[in-house]
């Protein structure tokens, strides 16, 4: 019972922080400040996933034969379509799902996975030389 209250109460305080987000986001233009902000709700998203949104991770990316680790890094990428997430953010993924501290390339490797699985998907993930990752829609 206590789990499920610690679960609702990082979902409530992720709610916030996402309301909070939105709001920076209509009050400035200010690349830097918009891209800070994305970061840290990147990192957020990575922390501190909830049991139903790894279970509809895992459902979303299954038909693309990924694993619940790539899943995870695909669901970060997914939910800032279009915006560079960095290689640490994206490295906070391993410890959601139980996994030792990743290797230098491990990262690389599964990025190249991710990509070789969604071929056939509508998504394509690019690299940002020297920043990170980003997750784009395939162009038709």
């Amino acid at each position: 019972m206590a789990l499920n209250a610690l679960a609702a109460e990082s979902r409530s305080v992720l709610d916030a922080f996402k309301r909070h987000i939105q709001s920076i986001e209509a009050r400035t233009n200010d690349r830097r400040i918009l891209d800070a902000t994305y970061e840290l709700e990147s990192i957020a998203m990575a922390m501190w996933p909830g049991a139903d949104d790894i279970a509809e991770s895992n459902e979303r990316w299954l038909a693309y034969g990924l694993t619940p680790l790539m899943s995870r890094i695909a669901d970060v990428l997914h939910a800032r379509l279009g915006k560079t997430i960095s290689r640490e953010t994206l490295l906070k993924c391993w410890s959601m799902v139980g996994k030792d501290e990743p290797m230098a390339k491990d990262l690389d490797v599964h990025i190249m996975k991710i990509r070789r699985r969604l071929v056939n998907s509508p998504y394509v993930v690019l690299n940002t030389f020297g920043a990170g990752f980003r997750m784009e829609l395939r162009p038709t």
